[in-house]
């Protein structure tokens, strides 16, 4: 108890939100946005993915939160704490799995990204060489 009061109701209670809130706008900026380039199906279906892990771990959260909150209270019973633990342990299941979830979304958009623009380079550069031995083979002087 005595370390969930220091780390998580300590520091945790200002560093905690603010990667919480940046993590669902840097999410959801990248749902919002990606559609407006123009993205293949399987980086459309990433950015849903990690859309809907996103909403996932934040509604999973705010049932988290309020159970470990409650334990910042000075006078509480082992029994208490031990109730309290349990229920944020079966809660934090759900937002780890979001969270893996997330994750594997995010790098899924990214690595189609990077993919689809080396592949961009590599055919403008192959067009590029093409051109180039076209016009040093022609016959016309």
């Amino acid at each position: 108890m005595t370390y969930v009061r220091a780390a998580d109701l300590g520091n945790g209670l200002v560093w905690y939100p603010i990667l919480g809130v940046g993590t669902v706008l840097s999410t959801l900026a990248a749902v919002l946005v990606g559609p407006l380039a123009r993205p293949t199906m399987v980086k459309a279906v990433a950015l849903a993915a990690a859309g809907a892990g996103t909403v996932a771990h934040t509604a999973a959260t705010s049932r988290a939160a309020p159970t470990l909150l409650s334990l910042r209270r000075g006078d509480v019973t082992a029994a208490a704490v031990e109730t309290a633990l349990d229920r944020f342990a079966t809660i934090n299941v759900v937002r780890a799995a979001a969270m893996v979830a997330i994750l594997a979304a995010r790098a899924w958009a990214l690595t189609t990204t990077i993919r689809a623009r080396t592949l961009c380079r590599e055919s403008t550069s192959d067009a590029a060489l093409t051109a180039a031995a076209q016009w040093l083979l022609a016959d016309d002087p």
